[in-house]
């Protein structure tokens, strides 16, 4: 999203008959894959000091997001396609 850091989390949770899904981390515009991994051992780091379950790192080329102008004169912005460089469970 515009003016918003490229950075985004989705936790995790619910459960049902598969258990509980993971949380995951969004991470636009790393493309080098030594800072992804230090990102990586970040996670790592954290996860393992609050106790957390895993925690699935996405990483894409870049944030497609566009908006457009409605009816009533507002904006609407959703987001297109986006290349997906890496995924990592950790």
């Amino acid at each position: 999203m515009p003016d918003e850091p490229p950075i985004f989390c989705n936790p995790g949770g619910g459960g049902g008959l598969l258990g509980p899904r993971p949380h995951t981390l969004i991470v636009y515009s790393v493309t080098d894959k030594d800072q992804q991994d230090s990102i990586l051992d970040l996670v790592r780091q954290y996860r393992k000091q609050k106790k957390l379950r895993p925690v699935i790192v996405k990483f894409y080329r870049a944030e497609n997001w566009t908006t457009r102008a409605t009816s009533d004169g507002g904006e609407l912005g959703f987001r297109g396609e986006e290349e997906l460089l890496r995924s990592e469970k950790v």
